[in-house]
């Protein structure tokens, strides 16, 4: 009997809870078929803005930056000026605001004694302000500068001759002296002939007022002459030979011969008379026609001296190589 009530305790329990199964079953809510909802983050709003990057520096440290490129610089044009008629090469030095050594350093091909209507000069630059830009003055070459002696005249100008002296290794182009008379602005004078070779002397010419009691030179330009030897003819001149002619003249002969295979044009002949003290005291420029390769012309001028004064007579020469 006990054992009956237990098996249908048993029975009772477990219908019960097959009972509960089924009715939880029936009631549940099948959600399989719906969508799973997942939980959402905020997404934040990202509105576009032009703004201007500052790097930000953390303390202590440096940043070297390239610097900004320049503009490349324009570079000056030198200037040009047609010579004019009359015009010389120290009133155009002046009227660019230059030195006239400066201009002829600026223009080494011009011959500054002898320039021509129409010829173009170079003019040295002028900078933003219009103040010339001078450019560096050659330092002249060491040659000998003899005092100009100065001789006596009828009229209210003196004549003053003077000798530069080569004795370096080198011929010497661009030469130019500066004198200069007490209470007056110093002045140029140009050797008559372009070029002074080594051992030769070279006359210079210039005129003061009959007052002037001194006179100062100095040698103001002279440059290397690098290719002289290539335009220029070196010339053979014989002994002189010195006859007087009454008590104010002075006649010299002498030959000249071309040693040169071209002919020799453009020929120029310097005479100078000096004293015993070797002072200039007369002088005269010859210019002769061509000369032949390997032919000697005679050479004769006359020179207003006295003759009993003169000890020597100095004659240099000067010609341009045909085709050079």
């Amino acid at each position: 009997m006990n054992f009956l009530f237990k098996s249908r305790l048993l029975l009772t329990q477990l219908l019960c809870v097959s009972l509960s199964a089924l009715w939880l079953s029936a009631c549940a809510t099948d959600q399989s078929d719906q969508p799973a909802v997942l939980p959402t983050a905020a997404v934040p709003v990202m509105t576009a803005t032009a703004t201007t990057s500052v790097p930000t520096l953390a303390p202590g440290i440096v940043t070297i930056l390239p610097p900004a490129t320049a503009a490349p610089a324009v570079e000056a044009t030198p200037q040009s000026h047609s010579v004019g008629d009359g015009e010389t090469l120290l009133g155009i030095a002046i009227q660019y605001g230059l030195g006239v050594d400066q201009l002829i350093a600026a223009n080494s091909d011009v011959n500054p004694r002898f320039l021509s209507v129409g010829q173009t000069l170079t003019i040295p630059l002028a900078n933003e302000t219009g103040d010339p830009i001078f450019i560096a003055e050659p330092t002249p070459l060491a040659l000998s500068l003899r005092p100009a002696h100065c001789l006596t005249s009828a009229t209210d100008r003196r004549p003053c001759i003077g000798l530069i002296e080569n004795q370096t290794d080198a011929p010497a182009s661009n030469l130019g002296v500066q004198y200069a008379v007490p209470g007056l602005d110093p002045q140029l004078a140009y050797p008559e002939l372009d070029v002074v070779f080594p051992g030769q002397l070279l006359p210079y010419v210039f005129d003061v007022p009959q007052a002037a009691e001194a006179v100062n030179v100095v040698l103001s330009s002279a440059v290397l002459a690098g290719t002289a030897n290539e335009r220029y003819t070196q010339l053979e001149i014989a002994p002189s030979q010195l006859t007087d002619l009454e008590e104010t003249a002075l006649v010299v002969s002498s030959a000249i011969t071309n040693p040169d295979l071209a002919a020799a044009t453009q020929v120029r002949v310097a005479l100078v008379a000096l004293n015993q003290l070797g002072q200039p005291l007369g002088y005269r420029l010859l210019e002769l026609p061509e000369i032949a390769p390997g032919t000697t012309v005679p050479l004769s001028a006359v020179l207003t001296v006295n003759p009993a004064l003169v000890t020597e007579v100095i004659i240099t020469a000067q010609a341009v190589r045909s085709g050079s």
